[in-house]
């Protein structure tokens, strides 16, 4: 399969970058499709020769497009025309808003504009009908976004066949005396995604978590009512937003990853559900490559 490249940009344009028909192309020059830069964090002691490595921290990861803006084939757009055009490729990118670049229509980069490289005209592109920039970009978060993953759990009055889903397709269930159970996801990334629960009541307490790091709300949902905990952020708010970290007291969160792998196990329950209770994972997986 041949490789796509699409700006989706910031303005809400789109540009197929490898299409040759495409009045904006890439040229030879793209970075940013493989390895993150990495800071590696160490600990060293008066104790013993060399240094212990703690961990690796991933910073912004900065690139660059090489891209002919003009039309590939006669009738040029020159003058006025060129420009509209020009105009209309450089909305799709800003410093202060992301544009995306996604790779086959599978993993995406959210990045900014960071320069043009001190870009200046050698020729009046107007006349010429077409100009090559070199463009800096940043990503703020390094890691290529695949495509969200989505589990729900219902509530269902007795266990049916395909309880939790460990071997079976949706839809998965949870039924009344539910805290302590377990459930299992997949992180298709090659890196930890911290994903987003939603909780739906009724329900008198619930519990969600990784392997046994746990989050416990200690209060009662009624019919309709949601949590929602986004363990990026480390936020817990209602439906329309509004934190609920006072009504947590001094139950202790753990706002723990999804590790990349295939049946992770994932702690999901809840006390006293009915019809229209709903636990509910949601993760992106991360990537350290476009690809691969």
């Amino acid at each position: 399969m041949t490789t796509t490249v699409t700006l989706n940009g910031c303005d809400g344009s789109v540009w197929n970058l490898l299409d040759l028909n495409s009045p904006a192309h890439l040229l030879n020059g793209l970075g940013g499709l493989h390895v993150p830069p990495a800071t590696h964090r160490w600990s060293q002691t008066a104790r013993g020769s060399g240094r212990r490595w703690k961990d690796v921290v991933y910073d912004a990861r900065k690139f660059h497009m090489a891209v002919r803006v003009g039309d590939p084939s006669p009738p040029f757009r020159t003058g006025d025309d060129w420009r509209a055009l020009d105009g209309q490729f450089w909305d799709a990118l800003a410093t202060d808003q992301l544009s995306t670049l996604v790779v086959n229509g599978q993993r995406s980069l959210p990045f900014r504009l960071d320069d043009d490289n001190d870009f200046d005209f050698p020729k009046d592109p107007a006349l010429l009908g077409k100009a090559v920039y070199s463009i800096g970009c940043i990503a703020d978060s390094p890691e290529w976004l695949g495509t969200p993953v989505t589990a729900s759990f219902s509530f269902a009055p007795t266990i049916g066949a395909n309880y939790y889903g460990a071997t079976e397709g949706p839809p998965f269930v949870i039924s009344a005396p539910d805290i302590g159970r377990h459930a299992t996801i997949s992180n298709l990334g090659d890196l930890p995604s911290y994903p987003v629960w939603r909780i739906v009541g009724p329900a008198t307490t619930a519990q969600v978590g990784v392997g046994d790091r746990l989050i416990s709300i200690p209060f009662a949902l009624q019919a309709g009512q949601q949590v929602r905990i986004d363990t990026k952020a480390q936020t817990i708010t209602d439906g329309n937003g509004i934190s609920l970290w006072p009504s947590m007291g001094s139950t202790p969160v753990d706002f723990a990853p999804v590790p990349p792998g295939g049946d992770v196990q994932i702690a999901i329950g809840l006390e006293d559900g009915s019809t229209g209770s709903l636990i509910e994972i949601s993760l992106t997986p991360r990537y350290r490559r476009a690809w691969g």
